[in-house]
């Protein structure tokens, strides 16, 4: 069940509105595979201490998963 990832995904968020929604975004793209959502929620990303001030980690995450075309 996806549903215990997706709470750990919001409660990355720190509550803010538009990170859940980029969040939920991202995560409509991938498959719903397990993987493919643990891979997100624990991804370095949300650890990384050089983070621009004002920029999200849920936004910058999504960032990270555009594809180049």
């Amino acid at each position: 069940m996806l549903k215990d990832i997706g709470m750990g995904i919001i409660a990355k968020c720190d509550g803010l509105p538009l990170a859940v929604k980029v969040m939920g975004g991202l995560l409509r793209q991938k498959k719903t595979r397990r993987g493919e959502w643990e891979s997100v929620l624990n991804d370095s990303v949300w650890s990384v201490s050089q983070m621009p001030e004002g920029l999200n980690y849920a936004i910058f995450l999504s960032y990270q998963d555009l594809h180049p075309s």
